[in-house]
């Protein structure tokens, strides 16, 4: 089988932002966020700063860059979601890619974190993406309850199950060692349906 010149192109795109994002997370957790320079960033994944440039605006968005990654990973978690599933069932399945990304590499997950909330700019931009990740899981709500889709309905539980998800992780960030990710996520649903599910 052949492969189009453009996959390859793609792929070579994906390898070099993925050089590029493990560079800058190295540096950022050994020097710290402040002391990494865009140009040290290049010199580790062996890049060029132009180069650099063409993936990225800013150093912070190489630590936000993940973000972006896993919006696209609820729209396709929620794309599999069958219709008239209850919402907050919708929203845990959806956020299950993301709690598997975040168990995967654990300490390293909660060293960006650390740093992403340390460092006020990050922290804001961070919250705006994630405003984005709620945006979706509340339009993946209301294509699984369907034609008719009670809006409110689907906002709120975008934000509540979202709320579940972030109360869990702040949890697992205080751990040590941290425990099972999924296992807080789903005492944190649970507790939802239990204490306000009618």
């Amino acid at each position: 089988m052949t492969v189009s010149p453009r996959g390859l192109r793609a792929r070579k795109r994906d390898r070099v932002r993925e050089q590029l994002t493990e560079a800058a997370f190295t540096l950022f957790l050994r020097d710290g966020y402040d002391a990494t320079t865009v140009d040290a960033i290049a010199a580790a994944a062996e890049v060029s700063r132009r180069t650099f440039f063409r993936y990225f605006g800013t150093k912070e968005d190489v630590l936000l860059a993940w973000v972006e990654l896993r919006d696209g990973a609820l729209r396709a978690a929620l794309a599999e979601r069958p219709r008239g599933e209850p919402p907050l069932a919708t929203v845990r399945a959806a956020l299950a890619p993301l709690v598997a990304y975040y168990e995967a590499a654990p300490e390293r997950w909660r060293a960006i974190m650390r740093l992403s909330a340390a460092h006020p700019v990050l922290g804001g931009r961070r919250r705006e993406k994630q405003a984005r990740w709620e945006r979706t899981l509340a339009e993946g709500v209301a294509a699984a309850l369907g034609v008719g889709a009670d809006a409110l309905r689907a906002q709120l539980a975008a934000r509540v199950g979202l709320a579940a998800f972030e109360t869990a992780v702040e949890a697992w960030m205080r751990d040590d060692p941290p425990g099972a990710l999924s296992r807080l996520v789903d005492d944190a649903f649970a507790l939802l349906a239990r204490d306000f599910g009618s």
